[in-house]
């Protein structure tokens, strides 16, 4: 719990903070760079802190260590985070180098609003992690299955009203926002693509990343690497700024769906089921109805709010109302039940 605070709350909140203070310029760069990475040493403080409460010791023993073993796990993981550090900016490097390096500010900002669909990723990942590698360990092949098929499920639902919350109100969002940055609207689009298939496909990269097969995973991140490349070229050369957005979704549904085949071919298991149809069936739906409903032009800020909470109802009774079945839609349902008594 602490070192998700850190990260998503207290890390988050700072760079916000620190950003909101410098607009106003009461500082030079500088001194802001500097309480910037600041920022990051008081994180690593609390986590040093943490540690000595739960009685952490640090004991150096090799003696019982597959030194072999360890540096070729470790190889192969170094060069897996290092091709996808590489994929996740090679978007932005691609345009500044084909495009005005001013195009970078306003694919940057849409991007940004895009990754927010990432939040159910973060949030179920890491308590995940671990389920994955002891069901593979004691080889319980039905538990990481339903785990799978459960993980996708909820990301799917959670990610995808994300992603019509924001869609919905795209528009009202860039009347808020200066004109110039109006061009991103597609881009948004597109990356919110591109974060649905990542969600969609769960705990895809865990399983094969903890599995005897890890290796795959590298050759899968060198492949999404040149789809990356090239589909960026061709497409930024035609569509510009957008073309790098639908090069981005392109590339990571390939890539998610390379790895559930795997997975399927591997492990015979497959993340999606007639609950997740039902669900992509009223997301869709709802994502029609919000996209073409407009309300209060005039009053970007009241026609979020007003069509965000439409969205919700809406939405709510598409799920209750083909009876989707998920965790995540059990903890109104438990509420309402509790309210009720």
């Amino acid at each position: 719990p602490v070192i998700s605070y850190v990260n998503d709350t207290f890390l988050k909140s700072a760079y916000l903070i620190l950003a909101l203070i410098y607009l106003f310029n009461p500082f030079g760069f500088n001194l802001f760079l500097k309480i910037f990475v600041g920022t990051y040493l008081v994180a690593l403080l609390i986590y040093i802190r943490y540690s000595l409460q739960l009685g952490f010791k640090v004991k150096f023993r090799f003696d019982k260590l597959n030194v072999k073993e360890l540096l070729n796990y470790g190889g192969y993981t170094i060069l897996d985070k290092g091709a996808s550090i590489i994929v996740a900016n090679l978007d932005i490097i691609m345009i500044g180098y084909l495009l005005a390096l001013s195009n970078i500010a306003v694919y940057g900002l849409a991007f940004f609003m895009a990754a927010t669909l990432l939040i159910p990723q973060r949030a179920l990942m890491p308590p995940a992690n671990p389920l994955v590698s002891k069901a593979l360990k004691e080889q319980k092949m039905e538990e990481l299955k339903k785990l799978y098929r459960q993980s996708s499920i909820n990301m799917i639902i959670i990610g995808g009203v994300l992603f019509v919350l924001l869609w919905s109100n795209i528009d009202a969002i860039y009347q808020l926002i200066p004109d110039e940055f109006s061009e991103g609207k597609w881009v948004v689009f597109y990356i919110g693509i591109s974060r649905l298939a990542i969600l969609s496909t769960s705990i895809s990269g865990a399983i094969i990343v903890f599995s005897k097969y890890y290796r795959v995973n590298l050759v899968f991140n060198i492949l999404l690497v040149a789809l990356t490349i090239i589909t960026n070229y061709f497409l930024i050369k035609k569509y510009g700024m957008t073309g790098a957005a639908m090069a981005t979704a392109i590339t990571f549904i390939t890539y998610n769906l390379l790895k559930v085949f795997y997975i399927r071919f591997r492990f015979e298991m497959q993340p999606f089921y007639f609950e997740t149809l039902k669900s992509i069936a009223v997301l869709i739906l709802v994502g029609f109805f919000g996209s073409y409903f407009e309300i209060l032009t005039q009053y970007p800020l009241m026609s979020i709010i007003i069509k965000s909470a439409a969205i919700l109802v809406i939405v709510a009774i598409g799920f209750y109302g083909f009876r989707v079945k998920a965790e995540i839609l059990e903890i109104p349902r438990k509420i309402v039940k509790r309210f009720w008594r």
